[in-house]
């Protein structure tokens, strides 16, 4: 016959009130009963306690059969309350040291765990058998940091809550049958405690750089900081540390030293216990420290540092504090410790340290360099250390272009004499060579540091020779990591020169020459419209007679409002000798455009282009300087007329030639800061 689901549930239903029914009516058994016995004293308690004992007790059944206590129930003592406390746990005490069913003091059998007491009571369901030899019974509870002290505390048994029963050797319904027994008990009441505030040591993990970097063998990183302050007046004695790796493996690191801020300047000092030992791959304890531990009576700045090994178990290791052990100095009793933590530097580990070279951050112009001389910087790098200070060893440079007239190179840093690259000393594939000695030339870390080249070029005598044109180029470094000692591969960037070019003589400057000053009325007439003195350089350039300068070309710029100027009027000397005039020019506009009027004004330019053929001394000896005019027919001024005139340096606009009495090389650029040399300015 097939029976519904609805049927069948009903049925069960009505099973199991018919049971509870029946149950229930059964009498309390006189005969058997649960007596609980209170063992425990009063005692002081501390504010931030774990696990403090409230009660200790034995439940035995008073007649010849086991039970079964269903709860034990707990009220707060008249006067006293729960306040301050977080959970309560009920123990047993269930094997004995063989492991084997009885007893041996220890609550190792968890029978309510983290019960939080609601209204002042606290209520355990247990389910738990009592045999005739009893069980003993803990009852433990977790005290606040925050909880008020001083206050009392302690647990009244609350009879006529507490439950328990006894099997009976019935059955109904397929249960076995239970009757309930009365809970009585003796002994000594529950305890009153007292909660004090404790002695603690207050410990802060000081948050370092979230990530920094080091290297194979580099000393002293440190991988973690934190403070410890006794929590009352009292100093208190820290006797061991234990840092853990969240991230990584602590055979990283090959000594591990505790430091500690012993004057409270605010850095560490004094090694208070170094070569740590490690237990596994994840824990460091600091367990002997110098004269069994360090006395903190004041806020007190510790560090762990450790020395990288040479070889690597994880790329990666972050620390962090654990625990602690803190005694009185007094007593020598234990203390408790708290640990507020942050986050500790996770540190990432190379072989090596690192460089990378690239062209300097200031641009160097195109150079004129002077046979006999020191130059001017020629080529700059740039050298930056990455994971530590690197140790620069070996600099290679190719010269590209025409190398004859190049003595050797020199290296400077911020103007000093870093070291000389000869072709003696280049290694195979560079044209120069620079070796240095050990830590000659250390790139600290994360710092640019800028590197200038300069040359020393021959004398005409000693093979140097005007015109060669080069470059310098910088194609290999070598380096090693100055804390590791390893070699490191370099990174280069390319890091060419402009083209310079090798002269045997050379102008230091050109100057605005005339008297006249500025804001003077424009002239009428054949006037001086701009005077410009011209010095060279002193050279020992001495084969076949010291090298001169000579001017081919000269370009004159005017600019002028007001004022008409007679196109077949210019003229250009040497003031040396205004007898002799240079009458071969062509005016042209900005632009280079022919002007063939007979008349000019505005802004325009006089070229003259065969200076050196026209019959005045335009040639400037070793160490001299010589004075050129402009010369100019001006035919009408307005009142408000002005002029300027400016003697052009631009590429092409002056041409010369530098020379000796066998060699003679045709520039049309020179080595100036500046582009163009103004005379004094006129205004009517």
């Amino acid at each position: 016959m097939m029976v519904s689901k609805s049927s069948r549930t009903a049925r069960s239903t009505n099973r199991r009130l018919l049971f509870e029914t029946f149950e229930a009516k059964l009498p309390m058994a006189g005969d058997v009963g649960l007596l609980v016995q209170h063992h425990l004293d009063g005692q002081t308690l501390e504010a931030g306690q774990q696990d403090a004992v409230m009660s200790q007790l034995t439940a035995y059944t008073t007649g010849t059969k086991h039970a079964k206590l269903d709860a034990l129930y707990f009220a707060a003592q008249p006067g006293t309350n729960f306040r301050g406390i977080e959970d309560f746990d009920l123990r047993a005490d269930l094997v004995g040291r063989n492991g084997r069913p009885g007893t041996d003091g220890i609550y190792e059998t968890v029978i309510a765990r983290d019960v939080r007491p609601q209204a002042n009571t606290v209520r355990f369901f247990t389910g738990l058998g009592i045999n005739l030899r009893g069980v003993p019974l803990q009852v433990t509870a977790d005290i606040r940091e925050n909880a008020i002290t001083p206050q009392k505390i302690g647990l009244r048994d609350a009879v006529g809550k507490m439950s328990a029963q006894v099997p009976l050797p019935w059955w109904f319904g397929g249960r076995v049958l239970h009757r309930p027994i009365p809970v009585h008990t003796v002994g000594a009441d529950n305890p009153t405690h007292k909660i004090e505030q404790s002695d603690r040591l207050l410990t802060r993990e000081l948050a370092g750089p979230s990530t920094d970097s080091a290297v194979e063998n580099e000393k002293g990183i440190v991988l973690g900081r934190f403070s410890a302050a006794p929590s009352g007046t009292d100093p208190l004695l820290l006797t061991s540390v234990v840092y853990t790796a969240s991230q990584g493996n602590v055979y990283n690191i090959s000594q591990w030293q505790l430091w500690v801020d012993t004057d409270n300047s605010g850095s560490v000092d004094t090694i208070v216990q170094d070569n740590a030992s490690t237990l596994g791959s994840t824990q460091v304890n600091f367990q002997n420290l110098l004269g069994g531990g360090y006395v903190v009576t004041t806020d007190t700045l510790f560090e762990v540092r450790g020395n990288v090994g040479s070889a690597f178990s994880s790329h990666n290791l972050q620390m962090g504090l654990a625990g602690l052990s803190v005694e009185k100095l007094d007593t020598g009793a234990s203390v408790h410790w708290d640990i507020a933590h942050a986050p500790q530097t996770t540190w990432y580990f190379y072989e090596s340290e690192a460089l990378h070279v690239s062209p300097g951050t200031t641009p160097v112009p195109q150079r004129q360099v002077l046979g006999g001389t020191q130059s001017d910087t020629l080529a700059g790098f740039r050298a930056e250390a990455r994971l530590g200070p690197v140790d620069i060893y070996y600099v290679g440079i190719d010269v590209e272009g025409q190398s004859r007239s190049i003595d050797r190179l020199e290296v400077f840093r911020e103007g000093v004499l870093v070291g000389i690259a000869s072709r003696a000393g280049a290694l195979p594939g560079d044209d120069f060579g620079l070796h240095m000695q050990n830590r000659q030339l250390v790139i600290a870390e994360g710092i640019e540091e800028n590197l200038d080249i300069r040359a020393r070029v021959k004398r005409d005598s000693e093979g140097g020779v005007s015109g060669d044109e080069f470059a310098i180029a910088v194609d290999q470094v070598m380096a090693r990591g100055n804390i590791s000692s390893n070699d490191i591969d370099v990174i280069i960037d390319d890091i060419v020169s402009r083209p310079h070019t090798v002269v045997m003589s050379e102008f230091e400057s050109f100057d605005n020459a005339s008297s006249t000053p500025h804001g003077s009325s424009v002239p009428f007439g054949v006037v001086a419209s701009g005077e410009y003195r011209v010095t060279t350089k002193t050279n020992t350039n001495f084969n076949a007679g010291t090298n001169r300068s000579l001017f081919e070309q000269l370009s004159f710029e005017y600019y002028a409002m007001g004022t008409v100027f007679d196109t077949s009027g210019f003229g250009l000397y040497n003031k040396a000798d205004s007898t002799i005039v240079d009458r071969n020019y062509i005016v042209t506009t900005l632009d280079y455009i022919p002007i063939v009027s007979s008349t000019v004004t505005g802004n325009f330019r006089v070229i003259y282009s065969t200076v050196a053929s026209s019959g005045i001394d335009a040639t400037i000896d070793a160490g001299s300087s010589a004075v050129f005019v402009a010369q100019a027919n001006i035919l009408s001024v307005d009142l408000n007329a002005s002029m300027q005139v400016g003697l052009s340096l631009n590429r092409g606009a002056i041409k010369w030639r530098d020379q000796d009495f066998a060699h003679s090389t045709l520039f049309d650029w020179v080595d100036l800061p500046y582009t163009t040399v103004w005379s004094t300015k006129h205004q009517s």
